[in-house]
């Protein structure tokens, strides 16, 4: 990898979050923190003194062109932070506040942390709430690449807030970046989620995807190949199912595979 492809920076929050117009990728999971997780976010920079400096982490971030940034981690914090100024009416210039969560499952963690947001605030006051977009900083890694294979490698690799990744988190943002059209990226990441966010079955402990994949058609594909596994290896799924890096076309919107094929 280049270096030049790669650099690290100190920003404000001001600096991300306004400076820069900000984009939630199709391969990135839903927006989904729970309200501990958001109520320490908030108890962390309530008291921030007007001239503190206060590092709430790390976040990446990778740069699509002068302006345009796709968030690769940190998506979790930067949409709850935005959430908090809206509710502070310091909102002016924040992009991110125009993206739109089509999932049904993310709308309603941001309806409930906004509840949450807006009761924190009434029942607590921020030291200097106008101060926290110079006060809040991050450190920043930017990827100036914009190719999705580095996208992924540092997806895959440095997500390390919140919940970590599953087998069929890392398997959804694999294969989104051999999709060539966005407007398909976004049909196969909802259809994804979907099926992520399914009910299981009441006369089942599995739901259907994890039937499917991790249960059927995993060991049959062990079986018919002699192939010895280890029931306790992590990301057992996400190895066996990955498409190679070879393949040079896919077939409209990708929802074709049989079983001896890596899901392409």
């Amino acid at each position: 990898m280049n270096t030049d492809s790669v650099e690290l920076k100190q920003l404000t929050l001001k600096e991300v979050l306004v400076d820069k117009k900000l984009k939630i990728p199709p391969y990135q999971r839903i927006y989904c923190w729970k309200e501990k997780t958001v109520s320490k976010l908030l108890e962390d920079i309530q008291n921030i003194d007007e001239k503190e400096k206060y590092c709430i982490g790390s976040i990446i971030l990778q740069k699509k062109n002068d302006e345009n940034y796709d968030i690769v981690d940190g998506q979790q914090r930067l949409v709850t932070l935005a959430m908090l100024f809206l509710q502070l009416k310091l909102d002016t210039g924040i992009s991110l506040l125009d993206e739109t969560f089509e999932d049904s499952e993310a709308q309603k963690f941001i309806q409930y942390n906004k509840y949450i947001i807006e009761n924190f605030c009434t029942r607590n006051n921020f030291k200097h709430p106008k101060q926290l977009l110079n006060s809040i900083i991050l450190n920043v890694l930017i990827l100036n690449d914009s190719s999705l294979d580095l996208a992924y490698t540092f997806f895959s690799n440095e997500n390390s807030h919140g919940l970590p990744l599953s087998d069929y988190d890392l398997l959804k943002a694999h294969h989104l970046r051999y999709v060539p059209f966005e407007a398909q990226q976004k049909h196969l990441a909802n259809r994804w989620d979907k099926m992520i966010l399914s009910d299981k079955p009441n006369d089942s402990d599995y739901k259907l995807y994890e039937q499917a994949l991790a249960i059927y058609i995993f060991r049959l594909r062990k079986w018919i190949n002699f192939d010895w596994w280890n029931e306790g290896e992590k990301y057992n799924i996400k190895n066996e199912f990955e498409a190679a890096s070879l393949i040079d076309s896919i077939p409209p919107f990708c929802e074709h595979f049989n079983y001896y094929e890596p899901i392409q």
